[in-house]
């Protein structure tokens, strides 16, 4: 079985957009940062040690408290797509 890319189907939306998606591990703290391009806009989207919050609560939690990105399926919620490209402009 084939290792899914994490942030997998974020990464799909801004690709199939015309975007990119990249993590880039320095200079943005513990974790990293993922750096989004779409239309000549640059979004940053950085850690906090334990996942990354902002693009986290875009899936279906396994868990009722999730604190850490395995606390995450690899289910978009409703209505993430429009809540992602909000996000990222």
């Amino acid at each position: 079985m084939p290792r899914r890319r994490v942030y997998e189907k974020l990464r799909a939306l801004v690709e199939d957009a015309g975007g990119t998606m990249e993590h880039e591990r320095r200079g943005h703290g513990p974790g990293g940062a993922w750096i989004v391009t779409l239309r000549r806009k640059r979004s940053v989207f950085e850690s906090n040690g334990a996942g990354f919050p902002r693009l986290d609560r875009l899936y279906v939690p396994k868990v009722p408290n999730p604190s850490q990105w395995r606390d995450y399926t690899n289910t978009l919620r409703p209505g993430a797509r429009a809540a992602w490209m909000r996000m990222i402009g």
